[in-house]
């Protein structure tokens, strides 16, 4: 997910690198809230709030799923499943997604 050539995107892999999951959805999907050392790892230099990245589930249309990295001032906060239809209580593998993109607000 943090693949991309795109500034801020090395200090986000530093981080992914030493994330912790925190907590989980309380409705049972696999979204994880994710903690990050911020003594030890570099802050994106854009401090971004918001979906950083996303991608889509390959199949079954009926049911897509996207799965969401969400940044706090510049810091992983949460990884996110999140679909039309009910979301998987697991991730499912990487294969079964697009690659993914940098998200920009309209």
């Amino acid at each position: 997910m943090l693949s991309l050539d795109e500034p801020g995107f090395t200090e986000l892999r530093a981080q992914a690198a030493m994330a912790l999951v925190e907590g989980h959805c309380g409705c049972g999907c696999a979204t994880v809230d994710l903690i990050v050392d911020r003594e030890r790892t570099p802050r994106d230099p854009l401090s971004r709030n918001s979906v950083v990245v996303s991608s889509w589930h390959k199949e079954p249309i009926d049911n897509a799923l996207d799965l969401l990295v969400f940044l706090d001032g510049g810091w992983l906060s949460r990884l996110e499943v999140s679909g039309l239809e009910t979301p998987p209580p697991t991730f499912p593998p990487v294969t079964e997604f697009e690659a993914p993109v940098l998200w920009r607000p309209n």
